[in-house]
């Protein structure tokens, strides 16, 4: 099975997880523990704030400066606020903690920080033992009615002494987003043998997934309850109700499998790859919550050529290939992926094309995100925006003098500005325009 922990960039001990899962049941020998209340306890049911109304809807134009609100690449956005997870010996706290303790912090748009709370999450006597160690891993976000909760997958590391080995246990966490305060928590004791690792692979209303060395976990994001987990499976993404996962054909060669989120039953085959280099996994992203975007390098005597397919995530089939290695990125009702000097929009139902560029006329963009009808690129002339409908130019210079456009909400975009060797910064520009 394949299991790894990507390294975000804040800091060693810090994993990002990604997750999809697969059919199978529980194991009836596995200890697992819920260190939430008894089954049945309520949640908490504070609330993470609304977004605030907004004049500016797909917006056209930013404030220069923005709001600080994450560093590195471990973050996850959660209505209108990021959650990040900060190393606390690069945040001006104790460098000897670092290896036991993190915070999660969240910041609204504005920049203000409005919850923080840190791990590990409880004392020496109820871990029954000495700290060693605490990694955290994520985070992801997902909608419980009103309110935005942050999942989180950890690894706790309890010191041994004498003839007894050291002691590792899994800990999956929901936190409410707006005050902080846990919504459950589930303990589960590492398979000795397996190796330890862990990554969040997915989080919607419904399901949570979680990807660890042993085995793979499909959690109702209400409560953590388990709903099933399977030993057999290699998740990929999560698309709504479907888990996709990977599934080996051949020494280089593999297939996209869906299987039903709710029992892991298999749903569909997709088309099957070669690929060079990577897995299959580092090669599919979610698109829409109906497609699926499967980056191949196939393999010929010349050396790869490189193909992108759009995969239908209810049945598995190629909706479109495209020539080359294309990013995707989804807008209300259109589809539009762009690559080095080419770029293509396709209506997100019918997968249709609509424009293409370059063309007699205009050359290509880099496409940077789409909004609301609206596609925000950088050309020769710096950033702009197109008509997601009909690829038109629409505004020219957006008052950004840099930076790369990673999302965009209504009344907001969200910057990433790299540093000079230090993590990447993410920044909240306002909408004036």
């Amino acid at each position: 099975m394949r299991s790894w922990c990507r390294a975000t960039g804040l800091f060693g001990a810090l994993c990002l997880c990604v997750v999809v899962t697969a059919c199978g049941g529980e194991d009836p020998e596995e200890r697992e523990r819920d260190e939430a209340s008894a089954a049945g306890a309520s949640p908490s049911t504070s609330s993470s704030r609304a977004p605030s109304p907004t004049r500016f809807d797909p917006p056209r134009e930013f404030a220069p400066e923005g709001e600080l609100v994450a560093e590195g690449e471990g973050y996850a956005v959660a209505g209108d606020a990021v959650v990040s997870v900060v190393d606390p010996s690069l945040d001006g706290g104790d460098a000897e903690e670092s290896d036991s303790v993190v915070s999660v912090r969240v910041r609204g748009m504005d920049g203000r920080v409005r919850t923080e709370f840190r791990t590990p999450f409880g004392t020496a006597h109820e871990w029954n033992g000495p700290f060693a160690e605490y990694t955290l891993g994520g985070p992801a976000t997902a909608t419980l009615g009103d309110r935005h909760v942050v999942l989180l997958a950890g690894t706790r590391v309890i010191e041994g002494s004498g003839t007894y080995r050291d002691q590792y246990d899994y800990v999956f966490r929901a936190h409410d987003a707006g005050t902080g305060d846990k919504v459950w928590q589930r303990v589960v004791e590492v398979d000795s043998g397996a190796g330890v690792s862990h990554q969040v692979i997915g989080a919607n209303s419904e399901y949570t997934v979680i990807e660890t060395a042993s085995k793979t976990y499909v959690l109702r994001t209400s409560d953590g309850e388990t709903v099933w987990s399977s030993a057999d499976i290699d998740p990929v993404v999560l698309a709504g109700d479907t888990l996709v996962v990977h599934e080996e054909t051949g020494f280089t060669s593999a297939r996209p499998v869906g299987l039903d989120a709710a029992d892991g039953d298999r749903l569909w085959e997709g088309p099957g790859v070669d690929y060079v280099s990577g897995t299959l996994a580092d090669q599919i992203s979610v698109v829409t919550p109906t497609t699926v975007v499967l980056r191949a390098k196939q393999a010929d005597g010349a050396g790869s050529v490189h193909e992108t397919y759009l995969v239908s995530v209810d049945d598995g089939s190629v909706r479109e290939t495209l020539e080359g290695e294309w990013s995707c990125r989804h807008g209300t009702d259109t589809i539009v992926c762009g690559t080095g000097g080419g770029m293509v929009a396709f209506d997100a139902e019918s997968v249709e094309t609509l424009w293409e560029l370059p063309d007699d006329r205009r050359e290509a963009p880099t496409l940077h995100a789409v909004h609301n009808g609206v596609v925000y690129v950088s050309s020769s002339d710096g950033l702009m925006t197109l008509d997601a409908r009909s690829g038109s130019d629409l505004d020219h210079g957006l008052g950004l003098s840099g930076g790369r456009i990673v999302d965009v909400r209504p009344g907001y975009a969200l910057v990433e500005w790299d540093g000079d060797g230090s993590p990447p910064r993410l920044r909240a520009h306002r909408a004036v325009g």
